[in-house]
Parts: C-alpha cells; sequence; structure tokens
C-alpha cells in the first residue's frame, strides 16, 4: 500500500492520521433538570507518526532526511495512509518537526521498485487543518 507526506513516499506510515471532529462542552446549572451541550469548533490535535522508507544506502537515507526536514513549516501538504489521500476529507497537514529515528545499512533486500540497503525510520509531528 502506498502512503506519502507531500511528495515522499513510504513503505509505511505506522497510524491513520488524526482528523478534525467536533469539540463539545456540556453545562449543567442547579436546579434544573438536563445537560446542554455546546459546539465549541472543529479541530485536532497535533499528532506522531512514524514513515519507514527504504534507501540504496545510509547516505540516501540522510539525504532523504534532509529533504524532509525542508518542508518543517512551509506551509499546508498533503498525507496518503494506505492509498487513501486524506485530500479527500478537506484536511491538509502542517509538517511540526522531523525527527530521524534510524537510518542503518540492512543486508541487501528486494521490494517491486528494486533493491535497498537501508532502512530509514522518521518520527512526524503532523497538525492537521481544515484549510
Amino acid at each position: 500500500m502506498a502512503s506519502s507526506i507531500d511528495v515522499f513516499d513510504f513503505v509505511q506510515l505506522d497510524t491513520p492520521p488524526n482528523l478534525p471532529q467536533y469539540q463539545l462542552a456540556t453545562r449543567t446549572r442547579p436546579g434544573s433538570d438536563g445537560v446542554a451541550v455546546q459546539r465549541l469548533g472543529r479541530w485536532a490535535s497535533a499528532f506522531e507518526i512514524q514513515s519507514l522508507a527504504l534507501c540504496t544506502d545510509v547516505l540516501q537515507g540522510l539525504t532523504f532526511y534532509e529533504a524532509y526536514c525542508s518542508i518543517v513549516g512551509t506551509g499546508v501538504v498533503q498525507v496518503t495512509w494506505a492509498n487513501i489521500p486524506y485530500a479527500l476529507t478537506g484536511v491538509a497537514f502542517h509538517v511540526l518537526a522531523v525527527e530521524l529515528v534510524e537510518n542503518r545499512p540492512v543486508l541487501t533486500g528486494l521490494y517491486a521498485g528494486g533493491t535497498f540497503g537501508a532502512t530509514l525510520r522518521c518520527k512526524w509531528r503532523l497538525q492537521p487543518v481544515t484549510p
């Protein structure tokens, strides 16, 4: 399944993105029966998601990581998780931070796109927004 953040493709994004939802507050008054519910607005909290990318070697992994960091704070990006483009839900995301979790060599492996010699795992902090 294809997953991506902006123009960067991944073998895996570990969890689906958070989507904005209506935030509610309940109110009660002494001496009255029942509960009032008030809509406060529609938003979602920032969340973390981990990506896994396959690289030809560790140096290419560092190059990919540097490119990931270049989109931090540049505006909204689109996220696709398991072939589902979240733009269809009317939600985009701001990249708040990217952290390198692991960039390590592995025995050469095969996948549908060719061969790889390293894996790159990063932790992304994203903020969902409704443009």
